[in-house]
């Protein structure tokens, strides 16, 4: 009967199985492309603001959601998986779908091929699945540990109590203390502390004035 073939080519595979693995696949990394963009995203934001040493933000609460996220993806797309084409691709499938006149066979070609690939998808998709959910766990464990968490906004590391001189030279403070220190003694060593006896030695002996120069 016309049309027959297709009707029953659609009650045995409603969605091709190559396209739906393209999306199974599309969806699973969608969760980790946000977690990126939303992680340079954070960085770039602690570079605009100046910070001498910006430190790492706090991402381990949009890590845990991308997880439960992607987790619950697997879960859903493999039980979706399970209700379309099962475990294996049958030899054989009997159609009595209008326009077809009776129960028609209709034969599956190379079906042990498309069996073996379905069983490869599946292995890789419960390894995935347990990977993700061994992933939550841990990190769930490491969350509940830790008693206080950083919110992740930019901190000034370098504070300067007090202005030195070599902060001139450093107008945002990211010099060390120590460097400070060194410089500004530097700057008094290089200065006499007694003018007066320094040009009276100076004028009595030229040469001690010429070798304290």
């Amino acid at each position: 009967q016309p049309g027959c073939a297709n009707v029953c080519y659609d009650f045995f595979s409603p969605v091709s199985p190559l396209r739906f693995w393209l999306v199974q696949s599309l969806a699973l990394l969608l969760p980790s492309a946000v977690f990126g963009a939303y992680a340079l995203h954070r960085g770039a934001k602690l570079a605009a603001e100046g910070a001498c040493r910006p430190q790492v933000p706090d991402l381990s609460s949009a890590y845990l959601v991308h997880l439960l996220l992607r987790t619950l993806l697997e879960a859903g797309l493999a039980s979706l998986h399970y209700l379309l084409f099962g475990f294996s691709v049958p030899n054989r499938v009997s159609c009595s779908r209008v326009p077809c006149s009776g129960a028609v066979d209709c034969y599956v070609s190379r079906p042990t091929e498309k069996s073996l690939l379905m069983l490869f998808v599946w292995a890789v998709s419960a390894l995935s699945f347990l990977l993700s959910l061994a992933d939550l766990l841990c990190s769930l464990r490491r969350t509940r540990g830790t008693t206080q968490r950083v919110k992740g906004q930019a901190r000034q590391v370098c504070e300067v109590p007090t202005l030195h001189s070599g902060l001139l030279q450093d107008p945002q403070g990211c010099l060390s203390q120590g460097q400070v220190d060194r410089e500004s003694r530097q700057e008094e060593q290089g200065a006499p502390e007694f003018p007066s006896l320094w040009t009276a030695r100076q004028g009595g002996n030229s040469q001690v004035g010429q070798a304290s120069v």
